[in-house]
């Protein structure tokens, strides 16, 4: 997926000049990976804080609008985690 990702900006910016030195601050892979690696661990960082949550609150409330709405969240996160860990 990466790859695509990166075949597609290189035609859409009509290739990379070998001349013109990058602009860009994530212009390597190694520096896109540690940019996602410092994304994934706020994302664990929240996943932590909202499971943390769900567990806090009480039993008769496991049914109630906030605690499906902080489940989602963890798992909407764990999702993206997966991917992001997949594409790097």
């Amino acid at each position: 997926m990466a790859g695509e990702i990166t075949r597609f900006m290189i035609e859409r910016n009509g290739g990379v000049s070998k001349n013109k030195p990058s602009t860009d601050m994530l212009g390597t892979r190694q520096k896109r990976r540690k940019a996602v690696n410092r994304i994934l661990e706020q994302l664990e960082k929240i996943i932590d804080a909202e499971t943390q949550y769900l567990e806090n609150i009480p039993l008769n409330l496991h049914n109630s609008r906030n605690y499906e709405t902080a489940e989602q969240t963890v798992s909407a996160l764990e999702e993206v985690i997966d991917l992001l860990s997949e594409a790097y």
